[in-house]
């Protein structure tokens, strides 16, 4: 997981907060096992309050799979960790279905979402 520069500060209601951008390889890496995949993918959503699953492509039947399977391991963690006094809450889900005419406007969008999670 890497994660982008340094923190944006934002100002949400009156309260300051800091945005940080992490990212992930993603699933099907080269070399990688699915395993390794989902397990990324799951502490990713365990460390962010708002999760981009970005497509280069449609959405496929195996997509929805995984992201299902990886989903659970990060509400297995969630069931573990809840009623220990633990602030995690769930991430909220943003799929970016990335399309040729959509390429140019990816920025635009990632600025966007930083709005969206604090709507």
């Amino acid at each position: 997981i890497w994660v982008w520069g340094t923190p944006i500060e934002v100002d949400i209601n009156g309260v300051r907060t800091s945005v940080i951008y992490l990212d992930t390889e993603g699933f099907e890496s080269v070399g990688k096992s699915n395993v390794y995949d989902d397990r990324i993918f799951a502490l990713a959503t365990v460390m962010s309050s708002v999760l981009i699953y970005n497509l280069p492509e449609t959405i496929r039947e195996a997509d929805i799979s995984r992201l299902s399977f990886a989903v659970e391991l990060a509400e297995e963690f969630y069931g573990r960790v809840k009623g220990n006094d633990v602030a995690f809450e769930p991430a909220k889900l943003l799929w970016l279905i990335q399309r040729d005419f959509l390429r140019k406007f990816i920025n635009t969008l990632l600025t966007c979402v930083v709005v969206f999670i604090h709507q």
